[in-house]
């Protein structure tokens, strides 16, 4: 590296097809890259090629021109695609790639620093929902992911030593001019953070479900010590996800907090944000929560489930 930055050319990092492990196995795997990285030195013969990590490869070639760099990455994916595997016959190596042009977009010597950069590059794009093989990094990237990472922190700590607040949204009958209910929201007091933003980066960063579960729990425990002091109860709605509605786990998490806290399900409401559940496996999902909030100690609530398009009815 302490030639490389020398001189003009890009740094690349490499992965495939990493889904193929829990299904092939460890050995077969192994083979898979190996092969893959074969063919990857093969195709960059006007360049290096080294194993990274064990499922990664660090490319450098002697060009950093956008439309040379682009039309090379181009043809790598196009030469990799056309020739099937020989271990795995089926299965297609399906390359991400992170390229530093250098010092085209950074002037960095440091090559901690510039594996960083790629690192972080190739994990944005891999969490991307497009196709995409390739990303150019882009500073803004790297500050973005920085960001992102420290408030995950933050927010995790904050779970951990119960630092978030619950924020309150008033619901308005217009008709009858009374406040209705209350749509519940998380926030971290310390970070000015708008909360919708707080879900996306826990979403981006698979912490979304534990998130939810966080905010329903404070929701009965708010409740808890309501009816505590005051010996009354309002009703709240609590803004969900599709994904954490869905989830497995999401009914045996809510009934658990219900019996513990002693909170009858007509003062809890679930918005569930997305697309329209319209499906049978969403129509069967409400239909067992009703049927599990009925009972000698909680009333059936009809629209217990809500989407956030017909809110309004």
């Amino acid at each position: 590296m302490t030639e490389y930055v020398k001189d003009k050319g890009s740094f690349m990092l490499i992965t495939f097809n990493d889904a193929i492990l829990p299904i092939y196995g460890y050995d077969v795997t192994l083979k898979f890259f190996k092969e893959f990285g074969q063919r990857t030195q093969k195709f960059f013969n006007d360049g290096d090629v080294y194993r990274f990590s064990t499922y990664q490869l660090f490319v450098y070639i002697p060009q950093n021109d956008i439309r040379s760099v682009t039309k090379i990455i181009k043809d790598y994916i196009k030469y990799l695609d056309q020739n099937q595997s020989v271990v795995i016959h089926y299965e297609k190596f399906l390359p991400k790639i992170s390229i530093i042009r250098y010092p085209v977009v950074t002037e960095e010597k440091l090559p901690a620093n510039l594996y960083r950069y790629l690192e972080v590059s190739l994990d944005y794009l891999k969490r991307q929902l497009n196709d995409e093989s390739y990303i150019f990094f882009e500073y803004q990237i790297y500050e973005n992911e920085v960001f992102e990472q420290q408030v995950i922190n933050y927010l995790n700590q904050a779970m951990d030593q119960n630092q978030l607040s619950l924020m309150f949204h008033q619901i308005i009958d217009i008709k009858r001019q009374i406040v209705w209910q209350y749509e519940s929201s998380i926030a971290l007091e310390n970070l000015n953070i708008d909360s919708k933003y707080l879900l996306s980066i826990a979403k981006k960063r698979n912490r979304l479900f534990e998130l939810e579960k966080y905010h329903i729990k404070m929701v009965f425990e708010f409740l808890s010590i309501l009816e505590r002091e005051t010996e009354r109860l309002i009703k709240i709605t609590i803004p969900v996800s599709k994904e954490t509605f869905l989830d497995v786990n999401f009914n045996p998490f809510v009934f658990g907090l219900a019996q513990k806290f002693m909170i009858p399900f007509e003062f809890i409401r679930f918005k569930v944000k997305g697309e329209n559940l319209k499906g049978n496996q969403h129509i069967n999902q409400i239909s067992f929560l009703r049927v599990q909030t009925s009972g000698p100690c909680h009333k059936v609530l009809q629209d217990h489930f809500i989407q956030e398009l017909s809110i309004d009815q």
